[in-house]
């Protein structure tokens, strides 16, 4: 149904001379380094416009803060999520499932998951409301105390591991930052938490917005690197984003379902080299300066010093512990590296370099299939 306003968007944007073109279109190779696949080459420019998202960024710390915090565990691990609720249980007492999703920020449904997994592990009950027998409310257990305060000293330890590069004035700068980013007051909030509670703000900004397609910021990651990598295989898809193989094939499963991307060749997904479609083309298009202009609100009230100094420092949490999770974000030293890194949230890139990229891709295109 939004195909034709798309393809009319796309077509009436003004187009670069030849000359132009060209000189865009060989300024672009000239920062493209590294093979990622066959006869794909790294687009260092794209990949710093995701890399210096502030949303990006916070979601990678946040996967890096929970695998530290997993490795701290010895036994069965407990998520962030199921601290978080644990903790709640705890300091409020009994309640209904609503009032705990509720006090969580998340919807129902994802409450209703996390405390599935915590009955499973007798960490918390559910018992009849006296007052209403139509209604269960939830409250911890004996052991659910006991995993909540061994929990806390493991969090406290994989904090400290997490922070380990930063100067006492830089962590406590960051801390500060995420606090304003989270809208909570001051307070003994852990990281996870506070960056936990910035992606339910982004993820809450994304479902307010319209005009995205039904695009997740995780598909949209994709999107953008497979159009600025056209040939790109999963694994390297993977590598650029620091995807689990799960996330990563569900995410391009989706994008394919929703005739997004394609796929040529091969009979795995391992083989497959994945192109952006027309329809995905225009959608990038359409998408992106809304999403530059979700993340200029995201940090709305913070300084241009503030954002680069926020950027910075995930950016060197992101870099010091590039190795600490199953996903490596492989490029990201290269990104960092960069004079023009980090990039501010109004910053696009497909429609700075559109016909460069249009270009890229319909040669991409007419090249031969790898064997």
């Amino acid at each position: 149904m939004y195909i034709i306003p798309l393809l009319t968007l796309w077509r009436g944007l003004p187009l670069l001379s030849p000359s132009r073109l060209k000189k865009d279109v060989t300024r672009l190779d000239s920062t493209i380094t590294n093979a990622v696949g066959h006869n794909i080459t790294l687009n260092l420019e794209a990949l710093a416009y995701l890399y210096s998202r502030v949303p990006f960024q916070i979601q990678r710390a946040y996967q890096i803060a929970t695998a530290l915090f997993a490795k701290q565990q010895s036994t069965t691990p407990i998520t962030p999520a199921q601290l978080q609720i644990l903790r709640l249980l705890d300091e409020h007492g009994h309640m209904m499932q609503t009032e705990l999703s509720n006090l969580a920020g998340t919807d129902k449904s994802t409450a209703g998951l996390v405390l599935t997994n915590l009955l499973k592990q007798h960490l918390v009950d559910r018992h009849t409301d006296p007052e209403d027998k139509r209604r269960k409310r939830v409250m911890i257990t004996e052991s659910g105390q006991a995993a909540l305060a061994i929990a806390k000293t493991k969090q406290l330890e994989a904090e400290d591991i997490l922070f380990e590069a930063m100067r006492p004035d830089q962590r406590e700068k960051l801390m500060t930052l995420l606090e304003r980013l989270a809208d909570e007051q001051p307070a003994p909030h852990t990281a996870s938490w506070l960056m936990r509670r910035c992606l339910q703000a982004v993820e809450a900004h994304l479902s307010n917005e319209a005009g995205l397609f039904g695009l997740t910021l995780r598909q949209f990651c994709a999107l953008h690197v497979v159009f600025c990598h056209p040939g790109i295989g999963e694994p390297s898809i993977r590598k650029l984003l620091g995807y689990e193989i799960t996330n990563a094939t569900l995410v391009v499963g989706l994008l394919r379902e929703k005739g997004l991307i394609n796929a040529k060749s091969g009979t795995s997904a391992s083989r497959k080299r994945y192109y952006a479609t027309p329809m995905g083309r225009d959608v990038l298009l359409a998408v992106e300066p809304k999403l530059a202009a979700i993340a200029t609100e995201f940090v709305r009230g913070f300084s241009d010093d503030d954002i680069a100094h926020l950027q910075r420092l995930l950016g060197q949490l992101i870099l010091h512990h590039g190795d600490k999770v199953k996903a490596p974000l492989a490029a990201f030293a290269q990104v960092v590296a960069l004079p023009s890194w980090p990039l501010p949230p109004a910053h696009t890139y497909v429609v700075e370099h559109r016909d460069a990229l249009n270009e890229l891709n319909n040669r991409a295109h007419r090249q031969k299939e790898p064997a």
